[in-house]
């Protein structure tokens, strides 16, 4: 089998058990993570109907931009540096991963300057680990409100990276937790445009999308085990 049919076979499987998986909450997308990911390897999901990808880095995205910005729409799922949001607001249909007020000043003013809206989802510290980015869950209410001032930020969802675990299954509480939070705010005074609940990665995606995930971020199991730079590669 060749890497395209691979790549194609990985990602219709996943898809199938994707959907299996979240049928009681009306679906779930998959949002393949494509770093490290050569260009020419990525395009090959065109065929299986992707319009849609997610980079960590802000600077790995911009020099993949020329290759595929004709195919697919790119979120930002990394942290992100601030002197980075002038170069991400240019293309970058979503950031994941807005996790202070510092970084949603600099995207406003990013995006007046481009005279333009963008999506954005919160990322929650879900299992309150201080090694982690995010907004503690209590604090995610008054977060919401006060992103409220920053009108080309568009706010429509929330996401996570869980705890890392042994076993996929001791993730499932966290994600349970993490949709009952999504509900909440989508409930509350200003939660209409909230839709997306982005959590779940290759090793416990399945569970994820059982518990209420709307998006899934996998990688490793659609393109198979990254290969990092080394010294004598760069």
């Amino acid at each position: 089998m060749t890497d395209r049919e691979q790549i194609l076979n990985r990602y219709l499987t996943l898809e199938k058990k994707i959907q299996e998986a979240s049928g009681s909450f009306g679906g779930c997308k998959i949002l393949p993570v494509t770093k490290t990911i050569n260009t020419e390897r990525i395009l090959f999901l065109k065929e299986a109907g992707v319009r849609t990808i997610g980079e960590n880095r802000v600077q790995e995205a911009m020099e993949k931009l020329d290759a595929l910005k004709d195919a697919f729409e790119f979120h930002i799922i990394g942290r992100m540096q601030t002197n980075k949001c002038k170069y991400a607001v240019k293309f970058a249909m979503c950031i994941q991963s807005l996790d202070r007020l510092e970084l949603a000043e600099a995207l406003q003013r990013a995006l007046l300057k481009e005279n333009k809206t963008i999506e954005a989802y919160v990322e929650v510290n879900i299992g309150n680990d201080p090694n982690k980015a995010g907004i503690l869950k209590d604090d995610v209410p008054a977060f919401l409100k006060a992103l409220r001032a920053y009108e080309n930020l568009s706010v429509t969802g929330l996401m996570t990276v869980a705890p890392i675990v042994e076993n996929a299954e001791d993730a499932r509480g966290y994600f349970r937790d993490m949709r009952i939070l999504f509900d909440e705010m989508k409930s509350a005074p200003g939660g209409e445009k909230i839709r997306h609940l982005s959590m779940g990665m290759s090793k416990d995606c399945i569970v994820a999308a059982q518990e209420g995930a709307t998006v899934v971020r996998v990688g490793s199991t659609i393109f198979g085990p990254r290969v990092y730079p080394t010294a004598e590669t760069l």
